[in-house]
């Protein structure tokens, strides 16, 4: 049995009017009264209803795809008047399930709606009856419009055809991948395709990307990786699903690997050179066309910018050693679905672990050196400090614009592995690089390329051939140093840090006045005593200058400079002292990532208590926290296991608080 029973305020209303009244046939009537009474009283201000809407959905089109854009418009009134700032929803009408509304939006001042809508993806063709709907208001009644139907087909397809590849290979070797890709309906120029090692279980592997032609034609090419457990590469070219397009993969080709045994490679000879391999010919400024990994998109672009700062602080140093040439170079990044706007001379295919077993492991980036375009390269996105991003794609770039190795000179940017099988900077650990180009890395661009940059005709290399800076300068390698006075010839404005003394483990902050035009990002460079950069922080173009340098620079004295891709300002220079109650050390300066690190150090004078140990990331994050009780002066610790590539930090307080002693060393993946 349903009951009614009223509101609690109705119900109170009531009892009072007739609680004093006598029981008497007519109390019934009374009683029935009083209630209408409250009822109509109640209803007497209720809003009026009844007002009528009229909603017009404008024509929409036949027949679109799936991944087009539309727009649904119309105009919704009351009587001869324009109703605002209403709700209208854009439905479907399905006869055999609840309607679905898939778009909202408002109307404006003229009561006109402009709905945008991304039509989805469908794997048959569809038959949609689309009609827009008013709910109504506090006055105006609902409204529908009549159905209008519209045919969404699925995303268009193609074909895609990767020609047949060589049945094995060996780690090093360089193999070269080309196909076709037709796409129904559309050019397939721009689009990009990627080569990938194809794993049932587990994120297929990125080995390599291609640009497709205009004649939907496309080459790349791979050098040989330690990609999979079983050494059998399973190659599959894919085009991921775009906007208008479906994915398309190629059927598995397969790749054995092996092993080929080679001798350990011993550099030529005891002076510093570098190997240069070819010049391009270019009749447009080179063109740089950086690739993410759709696969793990997420994870490395957060890396698309410091590859982006190498290329601008590679030409930046370029155009200042070599004034008179133009060696500008254009880069674009290409998202996920994106298509290139122009065809590249260079790739760089930013890749994560996940994506290339070999990054982290084996290198932190590599190139092909080829006068074939585009060259490939790889920049590894892994834990990395963003100035170990920016290095090594500066170290990637010269390598694909034709010049080799550095030999035979410690702590140049170009060391590195030569082809798997050996240092070629020894003696001393083959990490301890600079972060930066030196001298003898621009000249071996300025042979090759000529002092006007990247204009033709550019000059006849002989492949292999040995370069060194007293064939060009007559004088010893060393890191690009800044000039003195730069700063004469034209004044871009002025910077200082804000006290001259500094002990280690301190921030550096900088501030200053700009006076130039330049709209992009201005550069602060940090260099050392011996004129090396050890520094760049980008900061934002503006009248006012402020940035900063983390604490991890050792005692010295440093000078900042402010650079806006035209000349340069010399700040102040200052001095970083170091503590001087302790000492502490790490027992080396270079680890691989996961090493133990012993730390010892003693206190000058006669200290018996505790003491604390932090240590700091690359990115300024404290990872660590150990007591250590120290008895007779010394202590010794064992730290370590950390992954992230860059410099960190060691911090010794005393029993107060007080920083008694710092020093740093270096987890670094091979380059």
């Amino acid at each position: 049995m349903l009951k009614f029973m009223y509101p609690p305020t109705m119900h109170g209303i009531v009892n009072t009017l007739t609680d004093s009244i006598p029981h008497h046939p007519l109390r019934e009537i009374l009683y029935s009264a009083v209630v209408s009474v409250v009822v109509f009283s109640t209803l007497a201000f209720a809003p009026a209803y009844g007002l009528s809407a009229t909603l017009i959905l404008d024509p929409i089109p036949d027949l679109v795809y799936a991944g087009d854009t539309i727009v649904f418009t119309g105009t919704l009134t009351g009587g001869s008047s324009a109703l605002p700032s209403r709700t209208i929803l854009i439905c479907e009408d399905d006869p055999l399930w609840p309607d679905e509304c898939f778009a909202i939006g408002t109307t404006d001042g003229a009561g006109r709606f402009y709905i945008g809508w991304i039509v989805e993806d469908s794997s048959v063709e569809t038959d949609f009856d689309i009609y827009a709907k008013f709910d109504g208001d506090f006055r105006y009644d609902s409204d529908q419009t009549l159905r209008q139907e519209m045919i969404v087909y699925e995303l268009r397809g193609g074909r895609l055809t990767l020609d047949p590849i060589q049945n094995s290979t060996w780690f090093g070797e360089v193999v070269e991948m080309s196909g076709t890709l037709r796409l129904d309906g559309r050019s397939p120029e721009g689009a990009i395709i990627y080569i990938k090692d194809e794993d049932t279980l587990n994120p297929d592997d990125l080995l390599t990307s291609a640009y497709v032609d205009a004649s939907g034609r496309f080459t790349t090419y791979w050098i040989a990786q330690d990609v999979d457990p079983t050494n059998t590469i399973e190659i599959q070219a894919v085009f991921e699903k775009d906007s208008t397009h479906r994915r398309l993969a190629t059927d598995i080709q397969k790749i054995a690997m092996s092993d080929l045994p080679r001798p350990e490679f011993t550099p030529a000879g005891s002076e510093g050179y570098m190997e240069l391999f070819y010049s391009h010919s270019f009749d447009h400024a080179p063109r740089v066309l950086i690739v993410p990994n759709p696969d793990s998109y997420d994870s490395v672009k957060k890396h698309i910018a410091p590859v982006q700062e190498g290329i601008s602080l590679l030409t930046a140093m370029l155009e200042r050693e070599y004034s008179y040439g133009d060696w500008n170079m254009e880069f674009e990044v290409v998202t996920p679905g994106d298509r290139a706007s122009f065809e590249p001379d260079i790739i760089v295919n930013l890749d994560s672990r996940q994506d290339d077993d070999g990054c982290g492991e084996d290198y932190t980036g590599w190139a092909i050196p080829s006068v074939k375009k585009p060259v490939q390269t790889v920049v590894c996105s892994l834990d990395l400090a963003d100035i170990n991003i920016r290095s090594t794609t500066m170290h990637e770039i010269i390598h694909a614009m034709g010049v080799g190795h550095t030999f035979n000179i410690r702590g140049d940017m170009l060391c590195s592995k030569e082809k798997g099988y050996g240092y070629t900077c020894p003696p001393g650990p083959h990490h301890d690089k600079s972060r930066v180009p030196s001298e003898l890395n621009l000249a071996a661009v300025a042979e090759v390329y000529g002092t006007d940059g990247f204009q033709n005709p550019n000059n006849n290399i002989t492949y292999g051939e040995k370069f060194t800076l007293n064939d060009n300068h007559g004088s010893e390698p060393t890191i690009l140093e800044l000039e003195q006075n730069v700063v004469e010839e034209y004044h871009i404005g002025s910077i200082s840090t804000d006290v001259h003394q500094y002990k280690e483990g301190e921030v550096i902050l900088v501030d200053g006045i700009y006076m130039g035009e330049y709209e992009e990002y201005l550069s602060l460079y940090l260099t050392d005593q011996y004129g090396d950069v050890v520094g760049v922080m980008p900061v934002p173009s503006g009248a006012m200058i402020e940035g900063f340098f983390p604490g991890v620079y050792l005692a010295g004295t440093y000078t900042v400079w402010l650079y806006d891709e035209h000349d340069w300002a010399e700040g102040n220079s200052f001095k970083i002292s170091g503590v001087d109650d302790a000492a502490i050390y790490a027992d080396e300066i270079w680890y691989s990532p996961g090493d133990t690190i012993y730390l010892e150090g003693f206190y000058r004078e006669s200290y018996d208590g505790w003491s604390e140990l932090v240590v700091v990331d690359p990115f300024w994050n404290v990872i660590e926290h150990v007591d250590i009780r120290v008895v007779g002066d010394f202590f010794g610790e064992y730290v370590g296991g950390y992954d992230i590539n860059g410099r960190y930090l060691v911090l010794l307080h005393d029993d107060s608080g007080n920083l008694a002693a710092s020093t740093a060393f270096y987890v670094l993946f091979e380059p």
